[in-house]
């Protein structure tokens, strides 16, 4: 082990450098000159090293950081917070959760967006980026750190959007095969509805008998389960009504159209 040995206050003090070989002779070199000089300025090489080694310690990760943010702010403003919390695990925290927020530097946010767009997923290297950026926000605003990293940072890539509409042959080929799938009876309903309705996967494996009115053919979709948060109401067909007065044969008591095979 690399040792400095010096003065101070009349009694002679011991600092490790580091172990050798993990530290080599020029580093040791190096760190000897730099207590050197931290003594001649009337300082204690050793005392700051206690002190820094505390610090390092005791300083927040970005790993605590998400923890923190999902619990403060993300479970008790968003609707979407599970989503946060699944991409900080899956993207940011494997990547950058050991790192001291305050040495995180812009790039290697950059480096952390690139790989995920790598895999062919630049939609979700935008999701990361305004997770990230909302997280170091919150421990900018709570006096955690000074700066984000994330300021000012561009969307990593552009996103094409584009309009899918099954054609006339493809709708036929669904419902030709449907009937020939292993499914449980109300999974199967759902795709129809899906099909019927237009409305989204989670919002029609979500629907609740107490928000459909089959008299008046209407379904209403409660704002706590909409994309944009806002009731929506949903016309339904004859082909939908007929879907439904059939699900109500399978109806487990649990108040749900499709219930689950559990």
């Amino acid at each position: 082990v690399f040792v400095y040995q010096y003065w101070k206050d009349g009694r002679t003090r011991l600092m490790t450098l580091g172990p050798y070989p993990t530290m080599s002779l020029a580093e040791a070199h190096q760190a000897a000159s730099e207590a050197m000089v931290v003594r001649e300025r009337g300082g204690d090489p050793a005392e700051n090293m206690v002190v820094e080694n505390k610090r390092q310690r005791d300083a927040t990760t970005v790993a605590d950081l998400a923890d923190e943010y999902i619990e403060k702010h993300a479970k008790l403003k968003k609707r979407t917070w599970r989503e946060d919390l699944r991409i900080l695990r899956h993207d940011v925290l494997p990547f950058i959760g050991k790192r001291r927020i305050e040495d995180v530097k812009r790039r290697e946010i950059v480096a952390l967006l690139d790989s995920i767009v790598l895999r062919g997923r630049p939609f979700a290297a935008r999701q990361c980026l305004a997770v990230t950026r909302k997280m170091f926000n919150f421990a900018v605003k709570r006096g955690l750190m000074e700066h984000s990293p994330c300021t000012m940072m561009d969307a990593p890539a552009k996103v094409n959007h584009r309009d899918r509409l099954l054609d006339s042959d493809e709708i036929t080929t669904f419902l030709a095969g449907l009937p020939d799938l292993p499914l449980w009876p109300p999974t199967a309903m759902v795709l129809l509805v899906e099909l019927l309705t237009a409305q989204r996967s989670g919002e029609v494996v979500a629907m609740q008998w107490c928000d459909v009115n089959l008299a008046e053919a209407m379904w209403t979709i409660p704002a706590l389960k909409t994309k944009n948060g806002k009731a929506h109401s949903v016309p339904l067909s004859t082909p939908v009504l007929r879907l439904l007065e059939a699900a109500k044969q399978i109806d487990m008591g649990k108040g749900a159209v499709f219930p689950s095979r559990h």
